[in-house]
């Protein structure tokens, strides 16, 4: 999401209609992991990648089948060798997305967040009672709600937890909230500031490290 915030964002501010896939699981050798994102708006525009193309074209159908009724989906997708070997990647795997209409207010406050290196963790109910229910959980507030979820304490503990370790994942629940369940899934990303490397002593190992911005200093 990270990558394609600014399209997004001035999609909406256009006034424009615009879908969301995001990768929330795969098994074996999924072209891209969880959290990966295609944003697709009602006249086609595409941005971002959740399968490097494999599938890619299935999804955008299937997102602007959601913009238009508003009703999101989970689907899952099988990779196969051949497509897979399109890709670098020596065997197929299968890759499960949920599809969504974007929210304009939490996608602000995300990227309100995000453009200013403030830890911040998206949490949205693939499945349950209403899928697509979103909370964003920032430092002293949480914008959103689960609503329906009777275990909604538990969601936030699990999201805080996987942001202090950066970590995006699929979490299930059951009917009492307990971890690993079938009756409701959770897709919970972390959107950690970018890590800071200080580099002491003007050594010849200091001096071969590859340098990614044009401003930097060796102390």
């Amino acid at each position: 999401m990270r990558d394609i915030l600014d399209r997004v964002e001035r999609w909406l501010a256009e006034g424009k209609k615009v879908a969301l896939a995001t990768v929330i699981a795969t098994e074996r050798a999924a072209p891209r992991g969880p959290g990966a994102v295609l944003a697709v708006t009602e006249d086609l525009e595409v941005a971002g990648s959740v399968t490097g193309g494999c599938v890619e074209a299935a999804v955008i159908e299937e997102a602007t089948d959601v913009i238009q009724t508003g009703r999101p989906k989970r689907l899952t997708y099988g990779i196969t060798d051949d497509d897979a070997r399109a890709v670098g990647l020596s065997r197929g795997g299968t890759v499960h997305l949920f599809i969504e209409r974007v929210q304009g207010e939490l996608v602000t406050a995300l990227g309100q967040a995000i453009h200013g290196a403030v830890p911040v963790a998206l949490v949205t109910e693939v499945t349950g009672p209403r899928p697509g229910a979103k909370m964003l959980l920032l430092p002293r507030r949480i914008l959103g709600s689960l609503e329906d979820c009777r275990f909604e304490d538990e969601v936030v503990t699990d999201a805080q937890v996987m942001l202090e370790r950066g970590e995006t994942g699929l979490h299930r629940y059951g009917l009492s909230g307990e971890i690993g369940g079938d009756d409701m899934e959770v897709f919970i990303e972390s959107f950690a500031p970018p890590a800071r490397m200080d580099v002491f002593g003007a050594t010849t190992y200091a001096t071969s490290v590859p340098w990614l911005g044009k401003d930097w200093a060796i102390g």
